[in-house]
């Protein structure tokens, strides 16, 4: 079957290989499971061990880890324990597994969840922005925070949504949208506690965000 990026994924007796698009075996069936192409990399897992490989077929096992996610913008967020952090495509551990939560890279920045609290407890837990060094460019004050987009993020704190800029994005895209009746889906990283939250446009004043139960 077409995996991505040129590449092709395939089965025998249960177990998974790659082929690219001459019909050449990449791999030869040998991977509990493999995960789509992303930057020329797949994530694979053989005997509870974590890798990835690349489209010459050379395969890099890092078994420190629990899991192993798609690469985005050369990096790859990893699992260890309950702790996420990022390894770039030679397996290199760049920031270290030390956040209670993380999405992708996006635009240069990740959104990851730190306990701000004592150790050992989880009532202290707060999302920031760190950038591809780990070190932090927006602090630790939010209930929930989206991945950029056009150089902008949706945070969440108290029930206040507020639109957060990536300011090392310096064009953002001029495209404007004309149908005011248009429904936009929102993702949040935790259940919001009630059906209307509330965001203050800073030059128009207050307005409510409504979740509706689809």
């Amino acid at each position: 079957t077409y995996n991505s990026e040129n590449m092709w994924t395939v089965s025998k007796n249960g177990l998974f290989g790659v082929l690219d698009s001459s019909g050449k075996i990449i791999a030869s069936p040998q991977f509990d499971w493999i995960d789509t192409y992303t930057e020329g990399k797949a994530i694979v897992k053989s005997h509870d061990r974590y890798g990835f490989i690349d489209k010459s077929g050379e395969i890099t096992y890092k078994s420190e880890f629990d899991k192993i996610y798609a690469f985005q913008e050369g990096l790859a967020r990893v699992q260890k324990g309950n702790k996420y952090g990022f390894i770039n495509d030679r397996g290199d551990t760049i920031i270290e597994p030390t956040f209670d939560a993380a999405s992708d890279f996006k635009e240069g920045l990740a959104a990851v969840e730190k306990n701000n609290g004592p150790e050992g407890t989880t009532t202290d837990l707060e999302w920031g922005y760190i950038d591809r060094l780990g070190s932090t460019t927006i602090g630790y004050d939010f209930d929930s925070a989206s991945s950029f987009d056009n150089g902008c993020a949706l945070t969440l704190k108290d029930n206040n949504c507020t639109l957060v800029k990536n300011s090392s994005i310096r064009f953002i895209s001029d495209k404007t949208e004309t149908d005011s009746s248009k429904a936009w889906k929102i993702h949040f990283n935790n259940p919001l506690d009630d059906k209307t939250i509330t965001y203050d446009y800073p030059d128009k004043g207050k307005t409510t965000i409504s979740s509706i139960d689809m």
